[in-house]
């Protein structure tokens, strides 16, 4: 992943239009800037999946919405690159609204984390819990597990990214 490690770019328009398509994407989603410029960002983003298993782009976008209305936002999600499990991903995503003739936009920008590669999918779908600030009992409760296996994650995680807090975890989401 040395490649990618600075990270890409894609935006769309509030239709989901792809009107940008950083070259390096190509090969990271195999996918040419020819093939996603017919498509959407549903098309284009359909490899990648979020931790949470939620959708990565879906009819009625917030992100687009907020565009929309004139609303700048920013939304983070740690993702998985790649339609066969992949790296785990940084995506942020902003919200442009319409400035003159310019149609309002979303910006994806595209992070790989390889410091995140020696985490099993777990341990990663855990961090990125922490990241957005839950507790231990509310993670178990999402994720279907007990508060103790929480607990062996989060120590887990921590001795492999070499943290000594949970702050320390997420803070290298951010470098």
């Amino acid at each position: 992943m040395p490649a990618f490690a600075a990270g890409h770019v894609f935006a769309v328009t509030d239709d989901g239009e792809v009107v940008a398509w950083d070259p390096a994407l190509a090969v990271l989603t195999n996918r040419s800037w020819q093939t996603v410029r017919s498509g959407s960002c549903e098309t284009a983003m359909q490899m990648w999946r979020a931790t949470d298993g939620t959708p990565m782009c879906y009819l009625g976008c917030p992100m687009l919405a907020a565009a929309r209305c004139g609303r700048s936002e920013c939304a983070r999600t740690l993702i998985w690159l790649g339609a066969d499990g992949g790296h785990p991903a940084l995506l942020t995503t902003i919200s442009a609204p319409a400035v003159g003739d310019q149609r309002p936009t979303v910006v994806h920008f595209v992070r790989p984390l390889p410091a995140l590669d020696s985490l099993t999918p777990q341990e990663v779908r855990v961090l990125a819990h922490l990241d957005q600030g839950a507790s231990t009992v509310s993670i178990a409760q999402s994720l279907g597990i007990r508060v103790a296996t929480v607990r062996t994650h989060v120590r887990n995680v921590m001795a492999k990214l070499g943290a000594n807090s949970r702050l320390q975890a997420v803070s290298l989401l951010r470098l």
